[in-house]
């Protein structure tokens, strides 16, 4: 019961930021040191609005994202990694540090076509 529970967890976690665009929006927020604008983050990532708009959302409700609104004309709006959101900078790197480690190029390439 226990090893379902972990699983279970850590498939749930892979799922949410498994989505289309999460892990970009993800990595584009680590590279940056200050927070990103809407229009940059769009034009960055060439994203469509609507998804966009859903991965903030969603990022922001799960405590990944800060939100900063501007009470300016035209309404201003940028987007960081939150506290919580930084704490993921470790695994993905680690992540990043496995796939060229172990992974083979060609089960990357084969999987993208």
């Amino acid at each position: 019961v226990l090893f379902r529970s972990y699983t279970c967890k850590v498939e749930n976690t892979i799922q949410f930021l498994g989505k289309k665009h999460m892990l970009r929006l993800i990595a584009l927020f680590m590279q940056n040191d200050k927070a990103c604008r809407y229009s940059v983050i769009k034009r960055e990532l060439k994203i469509n609005s609507k998804i966009l708009t859903d991965r903030l959302v969603e990022l922001h409700k799960a405590g990944l994202i800060e939100r900063r609104s501007y009470n300016t004309i035209p309404p201003k709006v940028e987007y960081c990694l939150s506290e919580v959101g930084e704490k993921l900078r470790p695994i993905i790197e680690e992540l990043e540090n496995f796939e060229i480690k172990y992974v083979k190029k060609e089960v990357i390439v084969e999987k993208s076509i």
